[in-house]
């Protein structure tokens, strides 16, 4: 089993549109057992795949909705309250992933959504001891074999900042994928990125260190200098991570996230539209880095 953390510390730089459009290629098209979790209190990916619950007081921020398997009535469940979440993960609690909900087709896609007030308690740990637990939690949750046997791959949305969450994130995967705009302050952050994984290696052997499946240029405005500029210095300073593929800013991949978009998968729009040829190209070479050269010539 890949697990695969789309990570940086910068927000608004894509990480949650390259993760959606990643689940949904893997399921859509390569009918792959994928699960999806989302470690952002901000539920974005979450809102993308459920109807989520939303509290109008706020009390209880957004939460995921009652499980579908959920039965009151049986003795069975009579501990839990029928919603599962990847905080649950930390917390010990019951584990139950989702079926996404949206879009039509990704059935053989599961979502661990997240809860915003509990991700956010998660968060807030401060006591080194319940930290290195965080820290280590996930990875122990995915080396379940329970787990381990239902998918073939995990990709792990996480939030801006540097959390206890987000180091976990790095400690369960296998690869890791940066997404970044192409910004001054985002360009200067990649070396930290970059020595925070190699310092995650020095706990690792050498089979198991993160492979950086790439560093992901997003939201490309081929117009604008300083894009093709700060593109030119991310290649020649990371020359040996960066993706071939860049992402342009097309209005294609953020009208997808629209709750009334039709159709809500990029995977579903005709074959000439602009951003499901970037998204496949990107789709593919991320599916090449984590299952080999051939994979996609295999399956088709």
């Amino acid at each position: 089993m890949k697990v695969l953390t789309v990570t940086n510390r910068k927000g608004g730089v894509g990480k949650t549109t390259q993760t959606r459009t990643l689940c949904e290629y893997f399921s859509v098209t390569r009918r792959m057992s994928t699960l999806a979790i989302d470690l952002d209190s901000q539920c974005s990916l979450s809102h993308l795949f459920l109807d989520m619950d939303v509290s109008q007081a706020g009390e209880q921020g957004t939460r995921p909705p009652i499980h579908p398997d959920y039965n009151s009535e049986d003795p069975d469940y009579a501990d839990w309250n029928g919603r599962s979440s990847s905080a649950d993960i930390f917390f010990h609690g019951e584990i139950f992933p989702y079926r996404v909900q949206y879009p039509d087709g990704a059935d053989t896609l599961d979502i661990l959504p997240a809860n915003k007030q509990q991700l956010t308690t998660v968060e807030e740990q401060d006591q080194p001891s319940l930290i290195e637990r965080v820290e280590n939690r996930l990875r122990e949750f995915l080396s379940l074999p329970d787990v381990q046997e239902a998918y073939d791959l995990v990709i792990i949305d996480t939030g801006p900042g540097e959390s206890p969450l987000a180091r976990s994130a790095l400690r369960a995967c296998t690869h890791v994928l940066i997404p970044i705009e192409l910004e001054p302050q985002c360009v200067r952050a990649l070396s930290e990125m970059i020595s925070e994984i190699r310092h995650e290696d020095m706990r690792r052997t050498l089979e198991t260190q993160v492979q950086v499946v790439g560093i992901q240029p997003n939201k490309f405005k081929v117009r604008r200098t300083l894009h093709k500029s700060l593109l030119n210095t991310v290649q020649k300073e990371f020359k040996q991570y960066v993706s071939p593929v860049v992402l342009p800013d097309l209005s294609g991949f953020a009208e997808r996230d629209a709750d009334l978009a039709v159709p809500r998968s990029l995977f579903h729009l005709p074959p000439s539209n602009k951003a499901k040829i970037k998204a496949v190209e990107f789709c593919e070479f991320v599916d090449s880095k984590l299952f080999g050269e051939t994979a996609h010539a295999k399956q088709a």
